[in-house]
């Protein structure tokens, strides 16, 4: 029977573990927080003392952490990992990280036959619980083929290209999604400003173009200026980083990031 394990068990990863206790799985489960790793246990994981030993134990590890550093410190780091893996176990990394960053640890990875895909999650928690997300992957065709029926544990699969194309899809993924919520967020400033109320703006908007809304709460209907800080703090600034690298002409996508900054600042002041 194959031995699944999740390393970072927060917001999302702990989803993974609803997902496959349904589906009859008893994961394995590490993450930095103790209290993270007690929720899952509740949720029906069973605990590692540490990322290399959960590795040394599983057959499938999925990664889910917030960071390239993070990324690279548990999978490469000392007693990270891919310390623990051995030739034929598989890798799956979740994070948005820069695909450079992925193909870093497949080269590693591929040094000691541990098969590898980045399988990006399109969605919030709640589209994930529902088995609504998106997988998006990069890798090679027989490794994707050999996880597909592990990763449609999550969601519809999407094959999208070589190793950290699942990264660079969904960075371009993530610029859609923050384009509509900056476009959104004035929407509902100009709504409130001739007496429009928030929550009967956004009740319209989600009947006529749901997939803008990823969850319910994906906006806040209180007074003020709607801002969405994760979109400048996390989601933003790996897509200004690869677009400066590949020297690509994105003057729109610029003038978004622009203006997302110029929203933190609006919104810092209220």
């Amino acid at each position: 029977m194959t031995v699944v394990g999740v390393v970072g068990v927060g917001s999302m990863g702990s989803v993974f573990v609803e997902r496959f206790v349904a589906a009859g799985i008893k994961p394995l489960v590490f993450d930095v927080s103790p209290a993270a790793v007690d929720h899952a246990r509740e949720l029906g994981a069973e605990p590692c003392s540490s990322a290399l030993e959960l590795a040394q134990k599983a057959d499938i590890v999925d990664v889910m952490v917030r960071t390239d550093a993070e990324m690279l410190d548990c999978v490469l780091g000392d007693h990270g990992i891919l310390s623990g893996l051995s030739a034929g176990d598989a890798l799956v990394l979740h994070s948005t990280v820069h695909p450079r960053t992925t193909r870093k640890i497949a080269e590693a990875a591929g040094a000691k036959r541990v098969a590898i895909a980045d399988a990006c999650i399109g969605g919030q928690p709640a589209v994930l619980r529902a088995g609504n997300s998106s997988v998006i992957v990069g890798g090679d065709p027989t490794v994707v083929e050999r996880l597909r029926p592990h990763l449609a544990l999550l969601g519809t699969v999407y094959h999208v290209g070589p190793i950290g194309a699942g990264n660079t899809t969904k960075m371009m993924h993530n610029l859609v999604n923050g384009a509509h919520r900056m476009v959104i967020s004035e929407a509902l400033q100009i709504g409130r400003a001739d007496g429009v109320s928030a929550a009967a703006l956004l009740e319209v908007l989600r009947h006529d173009t749901p997939a803008w809304f990823q969850s319910e709460d994906s906006f806040d209907p209180g007074p003020g200026l709607t801002f969405n800080r994760n979109l400048v703090e996390q989601i933003l600034p790996p897509i200004e980083r690869l677009t400066d690298e590949l020297g690509s002409e994105v003057p729109i996508t610029k003038l978004l990031i622009n203006l997302a900054k110029v929203q933190e600042e609006a919104a810092s002041e209220k």
